[in-house]
């Protein structure tokens, strides 16, 4: 499985640390939102930050089916993560972040999610997911 001819392009090894190896919980202090972009590793990444990014109040994040194939990605892990954390979710795709997100129940979100490993592999979202479902902003027009 190999796109975008990755195939000839060169592996960089680098060192690397989980997110829950670097972050101090105890002085994580407020709400905490984070993004998360990191081209098919996003799973790799929520693997690594379970104990932090569970006390996410919202996080985004990339959803790249063929990177995330590409990867390796753990998406049952994933998938679980975020309905075992999270109650709201929306998906937005790529070119229509002119639209506000719909969001709906995590459980309906991520059903969603595991159809789209059948759609064409240059296609991606953003998914932002949240324990509290975000007030809509009115009179803004």
């Amino acid at each position: 499985m190999c796109e975008y001819d990755e195939d000839r392009r060169e592996v960089i090894r680098v060192k690397a640390s989980t997110l829950d190896g670097i972050i101090d919980l105890d002085q994580l202090c407020g709400t905490l939102v984070a993004k998360i972009d990191t081209q098919g590793s996003e799973a790799h990444v929520l693997k690594g930050g379970v104990e932090t990014l569970s006390r996410a109040e919202v996080i985004i994040t990339e959803f790249w089916p063929y990177g995330l194939a590409r990867m390796g990605a753990d998406l049952e892990f994933m998938y679980g993560f975020l309905r075992k954390n999270f109650r709201y979710g929306a998906i937005v795709w790529v070119g229509d972040e002119t639209q506000a997100p719909d969001f709906r129940d995590i459980g309906t979100v991520v059903d969603s999610l595991r159809g789209l490993g059948n759609i064409d592999k240059a296609r991606h979202c953003d998914l932002i997911v949240c324990k509290v479902l975000p007030r809509r902003s009115q009179g803004l027009g």
